[in-house]
């Protein structure tokens, strides 16, 4: 009988044992899952934004707005955004012309493409150079170049203090640069920065 009993007890204990394993392993199973997921959201994003870098061969350096007569707000049809290009390092040169302007507030969106000069307003964007780089060619960002856009803001509402903004700046083989900002909470002067 003591045979018997001695090996029942190490039977339980066996199974225990094995209980204990299981749980274990189940533990470590779900601890690699969250961390396999995590890693992929991350991995994710950063292609993304890899993707939009590669494709675009400009770059914004700048953002800023000019505004009408009222202080706190930049009035719809009268404030002028300026955005500021150059070319990003390692790209061929790129024409203005096959450039496309998004440019998005909390209400309404605008899109706009090239005057093909320096006149603008709010259904075409012009450019002028600010500097000239050694491989100069007019309509192109070249390597040295520095392009203000500049457009008229046109939306369904004025863009006011702490809105949420965003440009993207599309290039004709698809290629985006989004720019995400916020304005910043004193509208004070004629002239805000809004990006970086």
């Amino acid at each position: 009988m003591k045979t018997f009993s001695k090996i029942a007890q190490q039977g339980i204990g066996v199974i225990i044992a094995f209980i204990m394993v299981v749980i274990v392993v189940s533990i470590a199973a779900s601890v690699i899952t969250t961390t396999a997921s995590s890693l992929e959201s991350v991995s994710n994003d950063v292609n993304k934004d890899t993707r939009n870098k590669i494709a675009s061969s400009v770059e914004v350096s700048q953002i800023y707005i000019t505004k009408g007569v009222n202080v706190g707000e930049f009035i719809s049809g009268t404030a002028n955004v300026s955005i500021i290009l150059k070319l990003r390092a390692g790209s061929d040169a790129s024409r203005i012309d096959e450039l496309l302007l998004q440019f998005g507030t909390p209400v309404s969106s605008q899109s706009l493409y090239a005057s093909g000069g320096a006149t603008y307003d709010s259904v075409s964007f012009g450019y002028v150079y600010l500097i000239q780089g050694s491989k100069f060619k007019s309509g192109y960002i070249n390597e040295g170049d520095i392009v203000e856009l500049i457009f008229t803001y046109q939306g369904l509402a004025n863009i006011q203090e702490g809105d949420n903004l965003l440009l993207n700046v599309i290039h004709a083989d698809g290629g985006v640069v989004p720019v995400d900002f916020t304005a910043p909470r004193s509208l004070i002067a004629d002239v805000v920065y809004l990006y970086p």
